[in-house]
C-alpha cells in the first residue's frame, strides 16, 4: 500500500478514537510563477525585483501535522515499509525537533495513531478552560 493510502484511514480512525486533536494534511508546495516589480522615487525606476510565488508547504514538510491541546504540534509523515526520507524531509525533521515539535515517521495508521495518543500522554497538560 502507498504512503498516500494511509491519509484518509488516518484521519479516520483519529476520528474514531475520539482525540481532541486536529489533523491537518500539508499539500507539497508547488511553483507558480515569476513575478516581478519596479521600485520607484519621484516616477523614477529605481530597480526591478524579482521573486517567485508559490503556495502548500515547505519542500520536504511532513504529510501531516496534527494539533495538540495545549498549543503543541506533532508532524506526521508516513512511509511505505521500506520507504525513506528524501534529504528535505530530514531536514525538515531536524528543524521541528530543534524548535521543541515532535516528529514521527509512521509505517502504519496503527503507528501513527500511536504516536498521537503516546504525544497526549507525554505532554499530559491540565484540560483547557471551557469558554464560559
Amino acid at each position: 500500500m502507498g504512503e498516500t493510502a494511509l491519509y484518509a484511514p488516518f484521519e479516520v480512525a483519529l476520528a474514531r478514537e475520539r482525540l481532541r486533536v486536529i489533523p491537518i494534511r500539508l499539500n507539497p508546495g508547488k511553483f507558480c510563477g515569476i513575478g516581478a516589480f519596479v521600485k520607484w522615487s519621484k516616477n523614477i525606476p529605481l530597480r526591478r525585483q524579482d521573486f517567485t510565488i508559490s503556495e502548500g508547504a515547505p519542500t520536504g514538510a511532513a504529510d501531516f501535522m496534527v494539533l495538540l491541546e495545549g498549543g503543541l504540534t506533532l508532524f506526521v509523515e508516513f512511509k511505505s515499509p521500506t520507504g525513506r526520507q528524501r534529504e528535505a524531509q530530514a531536514h525538515f525533521e531536524t528543524a521541528c525537533r530543534m524548535i521543541g515539535h515532535p516528529y514521527v515517521i509512521a509505517r502504519s495508521v496503527e503507528e501513527a495513531v500511536e504516536a498521537v495518543r503516546r504525544q497526549i500522554t507525554q505532554s499530559a497538560l491540565p484540560p483547557p478552560v471551557q469558554p464560559s
